[in-house]
């Protein structure tokens, strides 16, 4: 079902207006000061009192809605936590696991190490398309050096599987 917009005409009745009417009356200079809220289903023009209503009671549903995502209200005399012996098994911890961590840390370690052993061309390759501010598309690589998108895809292919290869042993050797 397509957005239904109202404005209040000059008579104070109610006016239907297209999408295209209806921005190029918002985009109006005249019509700086007026409100209008979204429905989901149509857009309606309200007063400034309402509007400030209505923006006020959206971001206090939006602010609970928040609240209930992250946390779960239980008892401690549940029966989930009777059931498990103590109430440490059944709270949820939302936060990352200490070894995940200290392997992300290893692992990234591991990388840069391995990074840093690459030759200057591959090295290149690899900065160009994942680790400059600017990326560069395979494609637009190819171009620069006069190569082919696919030949340049499987150099960087190959370029990754030995950098996989290349961390894996070095986590090996730091274990």
């Amino acid at each position: 079902m397509a957005k239904q917009f109202y404005i209040k005409g000059t008579n104070r009745k109610w006016v239907n207006l297209t999408g295209q009417e209806f921005y190029i009356f918002v985009n109006n200079f005249e019509n700086q000061n007026r409100y209008f809220y979204d429905f989901q289903d149509y857009i309606l023009e309200v007063s400034k009192e309402k509007f400030e209503e209505y923006t006020k009671e959206k971001n206090h549903a939006d602010y609970l809605k928040r609240l209930s995502k992250s946390y779960q209200t239980m008892s401690i005399d549940s029966d989930l936590i009777t059931e498990f012996g103590c109430g440490e098994e059944v709270i949820s911890n939302n936060e990352e696991d200490i070894a995940d961590i200290l392997f992300k840390n290893l692992r990234s370690k591991a990388l840069r190490k391995t990074l840093s052993l690459l030759p200057l061309d591959e090295y290149q390759l690899i900065s160009d398309i994942y680790l400059k501010e600017n990326k560069k598309t395979e494609q637009q690589i190819a171009e620069k050096n006069g190569l082919s998108q696919k030949a340049i895809n499987k150099r960087k292919n190959k370029i990754l599987r030995d950098l996989y290869f290349s961390v894996l042993k070095f986590e090996k050797s730091q274990q």
